[in-house]
């Protein structure tokens, strides 16, 4: 079976917005993300602030968890989840983009 026989799978306008708003973001705030990722790896939870929303990451030993609150902190939902490996420079490496991906999750949600 060719590449040219299987069906290809159209994109969505959404998730061409959804994308480029998560590449603009990693983009943009790249150092943040990476500070961001310093902390975490020392502190292993951390809450930000993403567009009036209160975000909480949880560093465990392979991944990290993320729970967002639309009230101001009083509860937390699950949001994401991913799997970081079980070394620390992995957890450095991976930690940037997963900001990026849990930042435009909840502003594309938002608009």
């Amino acid at each position: 079976m060719t590449s040219d026989s299987l069906p290809q799978r159209k994109v969505s306008e959404q998730e061409i917005k959804y994308f480029d708003l998560m590449f603009k973001l990693l983009d943009e705030n790249k150092v943040r993300y990476e500070e961001q990722a310093r902390e975490l790896l020392l502190s292993r939870t951390m809450k930000v602030v993403i567009k009036e929303n209160v975000g909480l990451y949880r560093l465990d030993r392979v991944g990290c968890r993320f729970e967002i609150s639309h009230d101001n902190g009083e509860t937390f939902t699950n949001s994401g989840r991913t799997h970081l490996g079980w070394r620390k420079k992995d957890k450095r490496l991976y930690l940037p983009n997963f900001f990026a991906q849990t930042e435009s999750n909840t502003i594309f949600k938002e608009s």
